[in-house]
Parts: structure tokens; C-alpha cells; sequence
């Protein structure tokens, strides 16, 4: 049985995403996304670009889906709360809890 899960690299400029099976550490190549991201937009415009590339990246895919992510900081990583303010990127995120803002898209 594999063990997939989607890895998703979060960038000042894009996002890459990626199926990754763990049991055998290989990336499925044919699932590798890479999106530019406006990351001065407002809220709708950052999290859509993610979920497009999330979403792409998950196409053919049919078993329970798991993310993990690698997001910059300033970044409460166990509550999923970005606290990224005055870097010009991602100021429109500050305060939202990322985590439960992704489940709802």
C-alpha cells in the first residue's frame, strides 16, 4: 500500500507542489506544480493561487489526501497562524489561521 502525501513548498514568489510516497521517499514527477504567487495580494488571491497548484497537483489522485507544508516565517507552525507582517510579502495573511482557511477552499 502506498503512503502519499502532497508536500507543498510556499515561497515569497510561488508555490511548489509535489506527491511524495513516503514509503519509498520517491516524488511523483508527473504531479510536480510550480505557480507564481502574487504574495502582496489580498487573502482570496494568495489562498486560491495555492489551492489551484494543491488541487493540480492532486488531479489523478484518488486516496486520502495529507499535506505537509513549508511556509516562511514569522509562523505559529503547530496552530497554523501566520504572523508575517511588513516583509511585502504575505501582509494580507497576518493574524488568519492558515490551517483552517485551506480546509475551507
Amino acid at each position: 500500500m502506498r503512503n502519499i502525501i502532497l508536500g507543498a513548498d510556499i515561497g515569497g514568489s510561488h508555490i511548489t507542489t509535489a506527491l511524495i510516497d513516503l514509503n519509498t521517499g520517491q516524488l511523483l514527477k508527473e504531479t510536480l506544480r510550480r505557480e507564481p504567487v502574487n504574495s502582496q495580494g489580498n487573502i482570496d488571491e494568495v489562498l486560491n493561487s495555492w489551492v489551484n497548484s494543491i488541487t493540480n497537483s492532486f488531479i489523478n489522485y484518488s486516496g486520502p489526501k495529507r499535506i505537509g507544508m513549508a511556509m516562511p516565517g514569522p509562523f505559529d507552525y503547530q496552530k497554523g497562524i501566520s504572523y508575517i507582517k511588513g516583509l511585502q510579502k504575505y501582509d494580507s495573511l497576518y493574524g488568519l489561521n492558515v490551517k483552517e482557511a485551506l480546509l475551507k477552499d
